[in-house]
């Protein structure tokens, strides 16, 4: 038999009608019990979040439900009510769940990974007193529905962002946090991925990024300055991206856009520098302004194709127009790395550093890994080969293309 333990059933009492444990309903299939728990979780109190653990427990009989959360740098795993102490994602079990997107049952144990998409959260860890027949399915479907869970509640409480914290955020790493998109995203023909470095110190470095029918529009923007002047000019500019995209813009009409409000709100002499691309997801076409940015790395077939050229703009606040809007057809497989010159900003010679991105990029790619653990991976790299100081703010987005036909009718 697979008991409740004490503390689960102290939390009955948040439910009309109580979820009964595993060993009460054996022969109930998983959809069942996920159902329940949402329904008990649609009760709960949101300054009570923390109790989604007690709840799981109950759902699925487990001894103990612990959920861990990523933390900004994508370093370690951290249990969400802080009750634990926090776990490294490199050459830990729990970090292989992060890392593989798989789940791993191991003596009474269960662990499941929090994904939304390509979207990682953390992990979910289930201790069972004897592991039920269906364990597997039944852990993962529940840590599937804890996550919606989460993720729905967590704009009413700062217990999933205070586990995110290694150590503490400055105020324009805070704002850069806010406003980024989910880090990663899967579509139809394509995904895409993000990550900010130093992540409790970032300043000017953002990104952006919406999928409309068969287009994936992004942008990677490098705003002049440190701290928060620099965020303040990031914040505008993919406030303006966004603005253009909504309103069915261009990639034009937003460089000419973020130009204008550069100047409008800062004066003269500030800037961003940026890529905006526009990939459509049917056909493979790809769009692209460069506004004074680092060009873009391809890698094709399992090869470092290098940078892909496009007559550069000016940045945007300094006039100008564009001077080219470069296209080139993607092939399913490709992988498209856009980065920020903090990434190759280096105390030697910087194309040692762009060799040793590309060579990073290809042997990711030859192990198939999906774009998060890439490029965490590509980050740790880059920290580890800057003495772990990076002059600058360094951001990396990679674009992967899959490939789809068109749909017919």
């Amino acid at each position: 038999m697979w008991g409740v333990s004490r503390p689960a059933r102290a939390y009955r009492h948040v439910m009309s009608a109580p979820v009964e444990p595993v060993a009460a309903v054996a022969a109930t299939d998983a959809s069942t019990v996920v159902a329940s728990l949402l329904d008990a979780a649609d009760r709960l109190p949101m300054d009570r979040l923390a109790e989604l653990e007690e709840l799981a427990c109950v759902a699925t009989g487990a001894r103990r439900v612990r959920i861990y959360v990523a933390d900004y740098a994508q370093h370690t795993l951290t249990p969400m009510r802080r009750d634990g102490e926090s776990v490294p994602i490199d050459g830990t079990m729990l970090g292989r769940v992060f890392q593989t997107g798989e789940i791993h049952a191991g003596g009474d144990v269960v662990m499941a990974p929090m994904v939304e998409g390509l979207e990682r959260f953390g992990v979910g860890e289930f201790a069972f007193d004897g592991l039920p027949p269906n364990a597997m399915a039944l852990v993962g479907a529940v840590t599937r529905a804890l996550l919606l869970i989460v993720v729905s509640k967590r704009r009413y409480t700062d217990l999933t962002l205070r586990a995110r914290r290694q150590r503490p955020l400055t105020a324009s790493a805070e704002m850069q946090w806010d406003l980024l998109p989910p880090l990663s995203c899967e579509a139809t023909g394509a995904s895409i991925a993000g990550i900010l470095e130093p992540a409790y110190f970032i300043g000017g470095d953002s990104f952006d990024y919406a999928v409309n029918d068969d287009c994936l529009e992004f942008i990677v923007v490098d705003a002049v300055g440190h701290g928060m002047p620099a965020v303040l000019k990031s914040i505008a500019a993919i406030t303006t991206f966004r603005n253009v995209r909504r309103e069915r813009g261009g990639l034009a009409e937003t460089y000419d856009a973020i130009g204008r409000v550069m100047v409008e709100q800062f004066g003269q002499s500030f800037y961003v520098t940026a890529v905006i691309g526009s990939l459509c997801t049917t056909t493979g076409e790809l769009t692209w302004i460069n506004a004074g940015h680092p060009l873009p790395l391809l890698v094709r077939d399992g090869t470092a194709m290098g940078e892909l050229r496009c007559v550069p703009s000016m940045p945007m606040g300094l006039g100008g127009s564009v001077r080219e809007q470069q296209r080139v057809t993607l092939q399913p497989g490709d992988r498209l790395l856009v980065v920020t010159d903090g990434i190759i900003e280096r105390r030697a010679d910087p194309s040692v550093s762009i060799d040793r991105l590309n060579d990073l990029l290809v042997r990711s790619t030859l192990d198939q890994l999906p774009a998060p653990e890439t490029l965490r991976r590509l980050a740790r790299s880059v920290i580890e080969s800057n003495d772990g100081d990076l002059k600058d703010d360094a951001t990396m987005v990679l674009v992967d293309y899959h490939g789809r036909q068109r749909d017919h009718v």
